[in-house]
């Protein structure tokens, strides 16, 4: 989302479930000259990357249910700065 790249691109199916499921690994979040425009405000980062990390948790338990990542990310949405002012929800301005 914060990209609009496919994470693990070069990385064939296979290739990921190994990675997550044997490996434990997750997808690295890129530095912010990386992010798409408009910049995050520093607090829309900050709830991006909370709800990536419970998402991405091995304990199922642990991670949020749908309304909760929506609840996440309309609160990010408000936070994100854009042309139409800071309590903007759209995805893309």
């Amino acid at each position: 989302m914060l990209t609009c790249l496919l994470p693990w691109g070069s990385c064939s199916p296979w290739q990921v479930v190994v990675a997550v499921t044997e490996h434990g690994r997750r997808p690295e979040v890129p530095p912010d000259a990386e992010l798409l425009a408009p910049p995050l405000e520093p607090a829309a980062k900050a709830c991006y990357l909370a709800l990536m990390r419970r998402c991405w948790a091995t304990d199922p338990a642990a991670r949020p249910s749908f309304g909760e990542a929506a609840s996440a990310l309309q609160c990010a949405a408000a936070r994100t700065r854009c042309r139409h002012g800071p309590r903007c929800c759209r995805a893309r301005c």
